[in-house]
């Protein structure tokens, strides 16, 4: 069963060809429109190009210097040659009020000189953009108001009919905590769409919601890695949590069809299950078991406390344990020595007789607060240079471990 509207190949190819050449004009337009509000609101104008070099070398700035570095010169030459204040060693006091309405007159000169360079450009640029603006506004014109009304309806209709297929995508984006907010990655998935109507070949074979797929995941990576650091204070900065793109969510076949993990799975277990609990579950599973299969307890733990991801059931804890914590562990589960650990994933840590182990309560005590680098280094006992090697060891072999299970990491 589809998850998300798939046109017929004809249709599609139909209507791409009537958007493409209005979404690309309306494109210009638009973003003709923000350069030129951008200069008017922002003032972002072109530095000074004069030749005065007296005056740059009176305050000793480089030619096409902002005002910002005029004024920072000016400001502390003023008060090393005003006049109020003793003459400096081998001055008279003639030659430092010289020196001061020296240094007054070329900071004066330079700034009033960049305040006309700077509205003299202004103009000039908003004046070839607005050219530029109705070259492209004729353009549209030309389209006829026929082509142009079928154009934009073309537009909104490949735009309605693939938000479902962003949507599908955003929930496919998972994180040590289980999983992202699927409607902040929609927004951004959806703002792809019109790039990838205008960039779309209308001599492939594909159709567009597979070529449109790849346009969806590069805007929302962008947003992620964008929106992933949280400031730490002194100019560092730390990664918020390790998200990926589970690619085992959409089973791609040659029609395109995207399939949930419910239709996967067809056991008693999950049949109550809603599609999203299931999702979240799996995600929460994989996850836990990634981060198990570093191996060593200080790698498990250093990622489990920088990525906020709690343990679940009583094989996390095993991972965390110390190795006499390990057979203590087994002991009071019953289990021989030579018992598979993996046993213990059967065991959630909100059972009663698991959740009152001091061993339990020990290690699930650790994640009742957010950890930055420096307190995660204390934790495991370690220095911050010992523990940031780790850390790079151990996202080293998370992408590794990753890209074998067919999870790809997007942030180490």
């Amino acid at each position: 069963m589809n998850k998300f509207f798939t046109l017929k190949p004809k249709n599609e190819k139909e209507l791409l060809k009537a958007a493409k050449p209005v979404l690309a004009i309306l494109s210009s337009i638009n973003s003709l429109q923000k350069k030129i509000t951008e200069i008017k609101n922002k003032k972002i104008f072109k530095k000074t190009t004069s030749d005065n070099s007296k005056y740059y070398q009176i305050l000793g700035i480089k030619l096409g210097d902002s005002a910002e570095k005029i004024k920072k010169v000016y400001k502390k030459l003023a008060l090393k040659w005003h006049p109020d204040k003793p003459a400096p060693s081998g001055f008279t006091k003639e030659q430092q009020k010289e020196k001061f309405q020296e240094v007054s007159v070329a900071a004066n000169f330079l700034l009033e000189q960049e305040k006309k360079e700077r509205k003299q450009t202004s103009s000039e640029e908003i004046e070839r953009l607005e050219i530029e603006l109705k070259k492209k506004e004729k353009e549209l014109q030309k389209l006829g108001k026929e082509k142009l009304n079928e154009g934009k309806r073309a537009i909104r209709f490949l735009l309605h009919y693939n938000q479902n297929l962003v949507k599908y995508i955003s929930k496919g984006y998972s994180s040590f905590g289980g999983k992202v907010d699927p409607e902040e990655l929609t927004a951004e998935g959806i703002s792809s769409l019109p790039k990838a109507i205008e960039k779309f070949d209308l001599n492939s074979k594909n159709c567009f919601a597979t070529y449109a797929g790849y346009w969806i995941k590069q805007y929302i990576q962008s947003y992620i890695n964008k929106n992933q650091f949280i400031n730490q204070g002194s100019g560092a900065k730390e990664k918020k949590s390790v998200i990926y793109y589970d690619s085992d969510y959409q089973n791609d076949d040659k029609e395109s069809k995207s399939y949930s993990l419910l239709e996967t799975l067809h056991d008693d277990e999950n049949a109550e299950l809603t599609a999203e609990q299931v999702r979240h579950r799996d995600a929460v599973i994989q996850t836990n078991n990634l981060i198990n299969s570093l191996e060593n307890r200080e790698a498990v733990l250093l990622v489990r406390l920088i990525s906020k991801v709690k343990p679940s059931n009583l094989l996390d804890i095993y991972y965390l344990a110390t190795e006499e914590e390990k057979k203590e562990l087994k002991k009071k589960m019953k289990l021989s020595d030579k018992t598979s650990p993996e046993l213990l994933q059967k065991y959630s840590l909100e059972e009663k007789k698991v959740h009152s182990l001091p061993l339990i309560k020990k290690y699930l005590s650790l994640f009742t607060k957010s950890y930055n680098f420096s307190e995660a280094s204390k934790t495991l006992g370690k220095s911050e240079n010992m523990t940031r090697k780790l850390k790079q060891e151990s996202f080293k072999k998370l992408q590794k471990l990753a890209k074998e299970r067919n999870l790809h990491l997007l942030i180490e």
